[in-house]
């Protein structure tokens, strides 16, 4: 399965965004990116994103440092702000798009609108340092 990349399909601003993997038919797969970084102070750390999931499909997590805070198993219909504080000092900030080890038994495209693409978008990812 390939990897997450850049596109020009959709972005909520400039004319670029991050791109998943498409999943689809790929059951047990995954599509995964990480960046570290090592933040001086504490930092909020803001980005958008477009899920067209559906969890008998795949489902679309966001981790810091292994630990879920986003899970999305459902099509979020568009772009949608998402936002965490985040300690000062190194992390592990990933993206994953999950497909389960079986099968829908089902055809998607039966409702696309339904049941999504399988395909998720990141865009305007930033590191804000936070004020005391």
């Amino acid at each position: 399965v390939a990897d997450w990349h850049i596109t020009s399909h959709k972005s909520v601003s400039g004319t670029h965004s991050l791109r998943s993997a498409n999943l689809n038919n790929h059951q047990g797969k995954s599509s995964d990116i990480a960046l570290t970084v090592d933040l001086s102070v504490d930092t909020l750390l803001t980005f958008s994103y477009d899920a067209d999931v559906f969890f008998q499909f795949e489902h679309f997590e966001f981790q810091v440092d292994g630990q879920r805070f986003l899970d999305v198993q459902r099509p979020t219909g568009g772009w949608t702000d998402y936002e965490l504080s985040i300690p000062a000092g190194e992390h592990e900030i990933s993206f994953h798009v999950i497909s389960p080890s079986t099968g829908a038994g089902f055809d998607r495209s039966a409702s696309l609108v339904t049941f999504g693409t399988g395909v998720v978008y990141v865009d305007d990812l930033k590191f804000m340092p936070m004020t005391r």
